[in-house]
């Protein structure tokens, strides 16, 4: 086994890095939204629950066919060193990927979401840690429990943050991803019919290559 030190921008670079691969998956994927917008001092101060991929499958299922497919080939694909969920919500499929009894869940309905989370922790709903005190000391752990409260009580006596949280994990309030953008490449390319008779036409070809390349880097600038 292998391990390097934590270094939370070259980290963040290779999970970035990740996402893009896995745009294969679907035009929506990126790093989670805490990474991402993080600097570096608040990388480090970040739990490693912040630390994920999330694709957004919306309108993929006619490419993939089978979803529950789809998790298990990327559970392979990292070998087990990877907790993979799917489910009919962003918040869900957090959830599930960090709190789960399975290192892959699949989970293709609503209903389904409703009788798998019920025994999730209430830290599953990524709550503050003040809001999750609370909940804590009246007794409230799991989010069957908290499910189990009227939904006007529960915003009367925490706010609507909670109800927020809730709402998102159950798919009443639409979540989107920021996705990531794979890095643009450029290319010049000078094709000869005959190989170059000297080292003076091949330096020559060369200036010119970087010339035409350097013009192409300044437009997309200019833009």
């Amino acid at each position: 086994v292998y391990a390097e030190a934590f270094d939370p921008i070259r980290d963040r670079t290779a999970l970035e890095k990740l996402a893009v691969w896995c745009l294969r998956f679907s035009p929506l994927a990126g790093i989670d939204y805490d990474v991402a917008s993080a600097d570096k001092a608040t990388l480090r101060t970040l739990s490693p629950q912040c630390w994920g991929i999330t694709i957004d499958l919306t309108g993929t299922l006619k490419i993939h066919k089978d979803f529950a497919r789809l998790g298990r080939t990327l559970y392979n694909l990292f070998k087990g060193s990877a907790r993979v969920a799917i489910a009919p919500t962003l918040s869900a499929a957090w959830s599930f990927s960090r709190f789960g009894a399975s290192q892959l869940t699949i989970i293709q309905s609503t209903g389904e979401l409703y009788r798998t989370s019920s025994q999730l922790p209430i830290a599953a709903l990524r709550l503050e840690e003040g809001m999750q005190s609370k909940l804590i000391k009246i007794g409230i752990t799991t989010v069957d429990q908290l499910l189990s409260f009227p939904r006007h009580a529960l915003s009367k006596r925490f706010g609507k943050s909670l109800l927020v949280r809730i709402n998102q994990c159950m798919g009443e309030i639409e979540e989107r991803v920021l996705p990531s953008k794979p890095v643009e490449r450029f290319e010049v390319v000078k094709r000869f019919e005959r190989p170059l008779p000297n080292t003076t036409r091949i330096i020559s070809a060369i200036v010119s290559l970087y010339s035409s390349l350097f013009v192409s880097l300044q437009e997309k600038q200019l833009h």
